[in-house]
Order: C-alpha cells, then structure tokens, then sequence
C-alpha cells in the first residue's frame, strides 16, 4: 500500500512538473504574442496618426497666406515622412508574412508625401487653383490607398493575434485534458482545482481580450477592456490594448477633423466629395433622385470690400448656421464649397422638393438680418442658389450633376441674384421667384 502511495505521489509529481511544462510553454507563447502583435498594431496605428497629421498640414498652405510659413510647412511633412518610415521598419521585424505588403506601403508613402510637396510648392507659387487640383486628382486617392493599404495590415495583425490566441487557448484545454487524465480518479479534486484556475485566470481573460480586439477592429471602442488591473502578463496585454483603443479614437478624431470647415463649423469641401460619392452610389442602388443644390452669397465681394474680412468671416459662419438649421432630415448634408459658395446634398428628393427647402435657405438667410447696403439684390444679405437633380443611371455621374447646379446658379445671378433656379437632368427648368 505504501508503495502504491509512493509510486502514486511520484507520478502525480511528475505529472505536475509535466502539467506546469506545458503551461510554461503556453505562457512563454503568451509573451511572445502580446510582444509582436500588441506592439505592431500599436506601431500601425502612430503611423496612421501621422498620415492624419500630414494631410492636416497639406490642407493648411491652403488658407496660409506667408510663403515663408508654407516652405516651412514642408520640413515638418519632411519630419514626419522619416518618422512614418521608422515606424514601417520598426513594424517589418514584427510581421513576417507581411514584408511585401510593407514594401507596397513605402511606395505609397513615397507618392503621397511627393504629391504633398508639389502642393506645397504650387501653393507657395500663388497657385492655389492647380494645388486643389492636385488635391482632389492625385493627392487624395494617393492618400486613401495608403490607408486603405494600412488598414489591411493592422486588420492582418489583428487576425493573427486573434488566430494565435484561439490556438493557445486550444493548447491550454487540451493540456488541462491531458492533466487530468493522467492524474486520474485518485487525485480528481487537485486536476479540477487546477484546470478551474487555468481557465479562469488565464484561458477566460484572453478569449475576453480577443473578443474585445474584435470590437476595436470593428471600431468599437465602448466597454471596458477585462484585465487591466491584474499585474501578470494577461494585465500587460490588456493594457497595451487600452492604448491601442486610445491611438485607434485619437487617429479617429483627426480623420474627423479634418472633414470640417475651421471658420464656418460646418463640413468641408472633401467631406463633401465624400458625401457626394457615397450618396450617389446609395441612391443608384435604390433607384432614388438625388438633388444637389449651390448656395452662393450675393455680391460678397462687395461686403468684404466695404465692411472688412472680420466682418465678412462673421458673415460667411452666420448664413452656415442658417443653411444647416434649415435642414431636417438625418441624411440631409451642407457644407462650405470655397470662398462664400456652400453646397447641399439632398438623398431622395426631386426637384419639387429641392425647389422647397431652397425657399426655407433664402427664409434662413434672410431671418438674420445681416445689413449689406453695397447689394443689387436688396438691403440685407442674400443667396442666389442653383440646383440640380437626377436618378443616378448609366451615362450620369456625379460631375454633371455638378456642373448642371453650378449652370443653374450662374442662371439665378443672371436673374438677379436672390432667386433660385433648378432644373432636373431629365426634366425642363423651373424657376422660384
């Protein structure tokens, strides 16, 4: 009996010894996922922090007016090159799979921050028109493929850790199975103590931290992140993904930002192509009409001329609160077009009823009472607005929707300002008094 005792007691420690191996091993894989994944999607997300910070800065020559200011604009885009480059390559040893994709992303990068640096040289040329273009044309899809190139690495890396934690969590199953068959009947209670704290403080917290890994890459950033107080490895990894979660909102905000206008608080121009395209798109798959309007404030030039710029940029954020108040629906978007010119997108509307909330502008505008004794169009300051509607079809596309509103503007000028007038790609010219 004594030695059945003994060789029980021996092999129960040799299992044991065995059992704390394999969860060594476990843990060590741990580390090492937390050490290459963690740190590369936090590495991926600064990088993406300083896409947002250099596109902020090529937006900025554009309302700069010192050349001086501009050149120097471009040797804090030259620092941030080197730096988005030192992030890749501090990134490269932790991805193996994903060196070609890492040599895509430097080509790309090296097209942007070339587009970047002709902006800047034209806007510093007084040349503002041909760096919009550039902009538009070649900067920011150059600008959206690198993030898009961006994304799908950091979403591989998430991949990657969320398939090697599902493999560890498998491992330590089954080496809580193996324990526990070899252990037996004769020591039942000490296997499910141990598998009971194998899966509550090790197996649980990971599968917790890999379900909210899957929130975040979906953007998701509400709830807490289980684990951050526990002093182990589990608690470093949930850590690191709590600053990844803050990385990931910040990158987020700044994308946000620089889609509004600074002096009018409303969208800007490239939130508006934005919102074009995607309306477009959207009211093609449902058959929709789809009305673009063009709001210009009438003789503006004069108003800056006679009562000062101070007063023209007060004027200029007052017609955009009326604009955006006026509008009703969730789906309905404005936005500052250029100079005093906005713009409005209205999903799912004729052109009756485009016709309609252009009376409720021209109501808006004129209920502030803004004074404009330099005016043709009447005592205080007024809109001309021009507009244009169309079911999205083959042969149609976003521009001549554009240029149709933008021909229907210049029509209400010619009219005499403080009008509108619309007309639908399909259908004859109305006109509102």
């Amino acid at each position: 009996m004594l030695l059945l005792v003994s060789l029980l007691g021996t092999l129960a420690v040799l299992i044991t010894l065995f059992s704390m191996l394999n969860m060594r091993g476990i843990d060590r894989d741990y580390r090492d996922l937390l050490n290459h994944d963690a740190a590369a999607s936090i590495l991926i997300g600064d990088a993406l922090l300083d896409l947002s910070d250099a596109s902020r800065l090529v937006f900025s020559v554009l309302t700069e007016q010192e050349e001086l200011k501009m050149r120097a604009t471009q040797l804090e885009l030259d620092a941030l090159q080197l730096q988005f480059r030192s992030r890749i390559e501090a990134v490269r040893p932790l991805v193996g799979a994903q060196q070609s994709a890492l040599d895509g992303i430097l080509v790309q990068e090296g097209r942007v921050f070339e587009r970047a640096a002709t902006i800047i040289d034209a806007a510093a040329r007084w040349r503002g028109d041909r760096a919009l273009e550039i902009i538009h044309e070649q900067f920011d899809p150059d600008l959206r493929a690198l993030r898009r190139s961006m994304d799908q690495l950091r979403d591989a890396s998430v991949l990657h850790y969320q398939e090697a934690s599902a493999e560890l969590h498998e491992a330590t199953q089954r080496a809580i199975a193996y324990t526990a068959v070899a252990f037996g009947l004769a020591i039942l209670l000490v296997i499910s103590l141990s598998a009971y704290l194998s899966v509550t403080q090790i197996s649980r917290p990971i599968v917790r931290l890999t379900r909210s890994m899957g929130r975040l890459t979906d953007r998701e950033y509400d709830g807490e992140i289980p684990g951050v107080e526990r002093s182990d490895e589990v608690g470093r990894m949930a850590r690191a993904m709590e600053l990844f979660r803050a990385t990931m909102q910040r990158a987020d905000h700044l994308e946000a930002l620089i889609l509004i206008d600074p002096l009018t608080g409303i969208a800007n121009r490239r939130a508006f192509n934005q919102t074009l395209a995607q309306e477009w798109a959207r009211s093609q798959r449902a058959g929709q009409s789809l009305a673009l309007v063009m709001i210009d404030i009438d003789c503006f030039k004069q108003f800056n001329d006679n009562y000062g710029h101070g007063a023209g940029d007060e004027c200029l954020a007052r017609v955009a609160r009326g604009l955006k108040d006026s509008l009703q629906r969730p789906g309905d978007f404005v936005a500052r077009y250029g100079g005093e010119e906005f713009v409005a997108v209205l999903g799912d509307t004729d052109l009756e009823g485009a016709m309609h909330i252009a009376g409720r502008f021209h109501a808006a505008v004129a209920a502030q009472k803004i004074p404009h004794a330099f005016s043709t169009a009447g005592s205080c300051v007024t809109i001309s607005v021009g507009i244009a509607t169309a079911v999205p079809a083959p042969g149609l596309d976003p521009k001549t929707l554009a240029d149709r509103a933008d021909e229907m503007l210049y029509a209400a000028k010619s009219a005499g300002r403080n009008t509108s007038q619309g007309a639908s790609l399909r259908a004859q010219r109305l006109k509102l008094a």
